[in-house]
């Protein structure tokens, strides 16, 4: 068994997950669909928590709203991707270089945006427990954290190295910006963006734009 998958089943069993979860997530009986082996040097896209429905890496079939809108947003750069229901759609989104792991492992019962003790308490022990040895398996290229929550992540992951963000923080002083932070294999950019989800459709516009600008910068100082 890969080092990758080892993680993913102690993620799933992590007793300190559901205590600290406890009134947060929805249920630990059933672990969402955790994403496959990563080739490594991936531009890595953070998000918030998978659905109830079994998250971004659930199969095609199964509708998630992110995957939906980051799609859409990909497909508008002109990045080719089927549609995100097609059988191919997560094979083509590995093949093009992207990759994607949440903060909080488990469904939430609520968005854990306004960052709570209880809710920074859960995101620092999956940063600590699981996101940075996830970083050290994939080795990303470059990192766009979707939504308050991921940025608090990575403000937990890289506050002496690059980027500081505290629960206090506004996303809007950091998004649409690019930070340099230093990781195990180098220095990497970090592009600070919302979370495109459907409830959050009104911002998707602004997303987009944030996203496209990320990836163009990151391509074209190559």
């Amino acid at each position: 068994m890969s080092d990758w998958n080892s993680l993913q089943e102690r993620i799933d069993s992590c007793d300190e997950c559901k205590k600290l979860g406890c009134g947060l997530i929805v249920s630990s009986k059933t672990p969402p669909s955790r994403p496959p082996c990563p080739k490594g040097g991936e531009i890595l896209f953070i998000s918030e928590a998978p659905s109830r429905e079994g998250g971004f890496w659930a199969s095609p079939s199964v509708k998630d709203g992110l995957r939906e809108k980051l799609f859409e947003i990909l497909r508008k750069k002109n990045i080719p991707l089927p549609e995100p229901h097609t059988k191919s759609s997560l094979v083509a989104f590995a093949s093009q270089n992207f990759f994607l792991i949440q903060t909080i492992k488990w469904p939430l019962r609520q968005s854990a945006r306004t960052l709570r003790t209880a809710e920074c308490c859960l995101i620092k022990h999956s940063v600590a427990s699981h996101i940075t040895q996830e970083l050290k398996i994939i080795r990303p290229s470059a990192i766009i954290p979707l939504g308050k929550v991921a940025c608090y992540a990575c403000g937990c992951l890289f506050r002496t190295h690059g980027f500081a963000f505290d629960r206090r923080a506004r996303l809007e002083d950091v998004r649409g910006k690019s930070f340099s932070v230093e990781i195990g294999h180098g220095c990497i950019p970090v592009y600070p963006t919302g979370l495109p989800v459907p409830r959050r459709a009104k911002h998707i516009p602004q997303i987009c734009k944030e996203i496209k600008n990320a990836l163009e910068n990151h391509w074209y100082s190559k």
